[in-house]
């Protein structure tokens, strides 16, 4: 029996998009983070997000500065970011950094100005038990002369209230820096809604959280050879429409197909 299956599987900490890749789709976790052990790459989409949350952090820290040279810095990163990509779909999303980054600073100016982090954001860590690693995350946003936290989420359409994997990452935030209102603003390119997480889903996802957690230590414990464990699972490559699941791009289903047989 494997003492500590984390440690045994080079899995130093937790975080709330490790275990919401987890619960989603058990088979790509594995595929993903102990046989590929892949590194971020970026798409339009994400892209997209990251440029947006820049120019809106650059606003916020700095309400002064010109808009104009904010968007530039904006799309200058977006282009870094997807360098020797070009699609329709790259100039399609470009097209909302702008909008985006509009709404979502009407919708938070009158905070006032963010608390600034050392570095690039600010790092919170939550301890779960023992036996666990410890989870940690990154703040988009932190005004904590209002005991405020906001994460930023640019979405193709608004959700009508906090998205359950928002939740759970929320629920992260707001257990490990306590007394702080912990609230997600959502924007599209057309509109913005922000939403604060109440005590009854901050409780309720931290159980699950923990629940998550305790299904995939017992996954890690299966086998000392991940691909073992992934010969026991499988991988979620359609929706209930009947496509693609976005998680898997053309070169994880190639490498699926190899350890998965299917």
């Amino acid at each position: 029996m494997i003492k500590d299956p984390f440690e045994h599987h080079g899995i130093e900490h937790l975080s709330a998009s490790q275990l919401v890749q987890f619960a989603r789709d058990p088979a790509h976790y594995v595929l993903d983070r102990l046989i590929l052990k892949s590194q971020f790459k970026a798409n339009p989409y994400t892209a997209r997000g990251q440029a947006a949350e820049s120019a809106l952090a650059e606003k916020l820290f700095d309400p002064k500065k010109d808009d104009e040279i904010i968007i530039k810095e904006a799309h200058e990163k977006y282009h870094k970011d997807l360098l020797f990509q070009e699609s329709e779909l790259k100039d399609k999303q470009k097209e909302l950094i702008e909008p985006m980054y509009n709404l979502s600073y009407d919708a938070l100016k009158d905070y006032g100005v963010p608390t600034r982090p050392n570095q690039f954001q600010h790092k919170i860590t939550l301890d779960i038990g023992k036996e666990f690693p410890e989870i940690i995350g990154y703040l988009d946003f932190w005004w904590q002369q209002h005991n405020v936290i906001v994460d930023l989420k640019t979405a193709s359409s608004l959700p009508k209230s906090i998205k359950e994997d928002h939740r759970w990452q929320g629920s992260i935030y707001a257990a490990a820096e306590k007394g702080n209102e912990v609230r997600f603003c959502y924007v599209t390119g057309k509109g913005c809604n922000v939403y604060a997480l109440t005590k009854k889903q901050i409780t309720q996802s931290l159980k699950e959280v923990k629940w998550v957690a305790k299904k995939l230590q017992k996954i890690l414990r299966v086998s000392q050879d991940p691909e073992e464990i992934a010969a026991l699972l499988i991988p979620r490559y359609l929706n209930a429409y009947g496509g693609l699941n976005y998680w898997w791009d053309a070169e994880s289903r190639e490498a699926g197909r190899k350890i998965f047989g299917i």
